[in-house]
């Protein structure tokens, strides 16, 4: 019993690192990028910190090489049957959603790679403990 509670400890770790991406970006999000006030000072040509967030969030994920990098990861977690590029594949997908999501409209790489991941993860979870029990 005590094995498969250790066992169920570690099966927790990616969901709450999910959860801790989900709410630091979150944060981020409402910080520095949702704030009107914010996007005129930076514009005026103001480059302090807050105005270097903002544009480097903006500038990371507005090309959508990250969502082209989730949905590749995904891809890569279908072939190569890894927990490890679904994990980081589910990491960087929800950083996406969050700061990018809802700027574009139609099905975004991004989302695509993320469920793809999040899946797979689910997937084996509902394996080990289908075992345990």
């Amino acid at each position: 019993m005590r094995v498969i509670h250790q066992q169920m400890k570690t099966q927790l770790l990616p969901w709450f690192a999910i959860l801790v991406v989900l709410v630091s970006t979150w944060w981020l999000r409402i910080l520095y990028i949702e704030p009107q006030e914010l996007a005129i000072i930076c514009e005026s040509g103001v480059t302090d910190f807050a105005c270097m967030m903002r544009k480097s969030l903006t500038s990371v994920f507005y090309d959508n090489a990250v969502g082209f990098t989730v949905f590749g990861l995904g891809l890569a977690t279908l072939i190569l049957r890894s927990k490890l590029t679904a994990f980081i594949a589910a990491l960087l997908g929800m950083a996406g959603m969050v700061i990018h999501g809802g700027l574009h409209t139609g099905i975004e790489f991004n989302t695509v790679g993320f469920v793809i991941s999040f899946l797979f993860l689910i997937r084996g979870q509902a394996r080990f403990f289908y075992d345990c029990f």
